[in-house]
Formats: structure tokens, sequence, C-alpha cells
């Protein structure tokens, strides 16, 4: 990803235009397409804890919305709901 900025030089009141450096840059080193499936929120606790992931995508089954659970660092569970 390459954006192009605008830098203020403070000397001489000048606009300089600079470009981001990689290091900035995201490097998505790999992208996975998921098959979501239709399931409760306990179910998809399951699945995720079977896997040994932070985090599980699935079809809430009561919403037909696509949710995300994860593990809370205080020991329980949250949920996202996506919404377009």
């Amino acid at each position: 990803m390459r954006k192009d900025l605008l830098k203020k030089n403070l000397l001489t009141n000048e606009l300089e235009e600079t470009e981001e450096t990689s290091e900035t840059a995201l490097d998505f080193g790999k992208v996975k397409q998921l098959k979501v499936e239709p399931m409760t929120r306990e179910e998809a606790v399951f699945q995720m804890e079977l896997l040994g992931h932070d985090f599980f995508a699935f079809l809430d089954s009561n919403t037909n919305e696509i949710s995300v659970v994860y593990k809370r660092r205080d020991t329980g569970y949250g949920v996202l709901e996506i919404s377009k």
C-alpha cells in the first residue's frame, strides 16, 4: 500500500511531497477464505476451543447474520455481531 503524504517544512513554510515507507505498510502474508456454517454462539465457542483458536467466525442461527466469538482476557468470551 502506497500513500502520498504532504509534509510542511517548518523552516521555509513550504509543502513537500513525501512517500510512506514500506515499514508502515501492512503485509498480508496469508489470506484465508472461510465457509461459515449456521450454529449457535455456544456451538461456535465449542468449535473455537476444538481448533485452539482465539476467535471463530460463524453464521448465527438465531439472527442469520455473520458473527465472531472470541476469548476475552478475563477468561470469558465475547461476540462481535457483524452488520451491513
